[in-house]
């Protein structure tokens, strides 16, 4: 019986011991887990430092074997590099060589020598813009050379409306106001529409026929191009091309029998005023 309740008592007092010494070695261990966790990187990063130290001394002391050692792999990769460039592409080679050589060819020079030249070429455009009397070397053409290099630089469409007004209502007033001044100088007793001329017409030499053999001509077709660029049509502009070559044949027509009217009259006033429709062109 007191062997039962000795036993009964000492369960307990067991077990708790066996906690107590559970407790306690999962305590240790947790310790023994952060130490572990905190020295092992440590340990780690002092042998690594010590290591590349070690390293680097090693290279202070043989520093011809470390440099033979680090071109040997980029002297033999640039090698296989240029072997497989020689059989893929063949010009590679050649293109390097030409950018070398350009490459040395702008290190060769010089910038005084540059800039000795610059202003001798600048002497002698100056002394070629100021030869000559001035007035009388054709500065128009330079000038209009100018403008027009201008603006084929603006920028597209900023003329377009300036354009527009010349090719058309600017062209068909001009036509309009030639046809008129001509038809004034020739006389309403002498207008027709056929190539041969009237039997009381008289040759007429006077106003714009001082300029042009047919100034009539030269209005119709001015106004038929002006009339074309007003209406933006390609269309009429292609039957004014055709207009004007119509009327070319015609004045080949009219001429005979103004010659065979007027005689030497008419050729000497055609020796005289050489152009038939447009001034200095045609």
């Amino acid at each position: 019986m007191r062997k039962t309740v000795h036993l009964a008592f000492a369960v307990p007092f067991v077990y708790r011991n066996s906690i107590q010494h559970l407790k306690q070695f999962c305590c240790k261990s947790c310790r023994y887990s952060r130490t572990q966790s905190y020295v092992v990187p440590f340990y780690i990063t002092m042998t690594t430092e010590k290591k590349q130290t070690q390293a680097k001394e090693s290279l202070g002391t043989n520093p011809s074997s470390s440099q033979d050692n680090s071109n040997k792999p980029k002297q033999e990769s640039s090698e296989s590099e240029r072997d497989f460039g020689q059989e893929t592409s063949p010009w590679s080679l050649q293109w390097e060589q030409k950018l070398q050589e350009f490459t040395n060819y702008f290190k060769n020079i010089k910038l005084e020598g540059v800039l000795d030249q610059a202003k001798a070429t600048a002497k002698v455009l100056w002394a070629n813009l100021a030869a000559g009397e001035a007035l009388s070397r054709g500065e128009p053409y330079a000038a209009l050379q100018l403008i027009v290099l201008l603006l084929i630089l603006r920028e597209p469409g900023s003329t377009d409306a300036l354009i527009n007004f010349i090719l058309g209502p600017c062209t068909l007033i001009t036509g309009l106001s030639i046809l008129f001044k001509a038809a004034v100088d020739l006389g309403k007793e002498q207008l027709t529409p056929w190539p041969a001329p009237v039997p009381q017409s008289q040759l007429r030499t006077e106003g714009l026929y001082r300029f042009v053999r047919h100034p009539m001509y030269l209005g119709v077709v001015l106004a038929s191009f002006g009339f074309s660029g007003t209406t933006n049509s390609s269309e009429r502009l292609l039957l004014s091309l055709g207009l004007l070559y119509l009327l070319i044949k015609k004045v080949e027509v009219e001429e005979t029998f103004l010659e065979k009217k007027f005689g030497e009259e008419y050729k000497s006033y055609r020796e005289k005023v050489p152009y038939r429709i447009i001034p200095k062109v045609f």
